[in-house]
């Protein structure tokens, strides 16, 4: 639970104080939570298999236009 905490707090939803909890900072739309998170699921295939980055950002321009 802590992680997930953290993980928003590292992208700004959230500002942890200790000893007060957790503040929403801001609230994020719900198809930008889905394409980060599809984002993120990319990022780790691509380090899997060993695909650098100037060649994911490249696949992703390829699909953007």
């Amino acid at each position: 639970m802590l992680r997930g905490y953290q993980t928003l707090a590292t992208e700004g939803l959230i500002d942890l104080r200790r000893g007060r909890g957790a503040i929403v900072i801001r609230e994020i739309d719900p198809g930008r939570a889905r394409l980060e998170a599809l984002a993120r699921e990319f990022a780790q295939l691509c380090r899997s298999l060993g695909t650098g980055r100037d060649d994911a950002l490249a696949l992703i321009a390829s699909h953007c236009d």
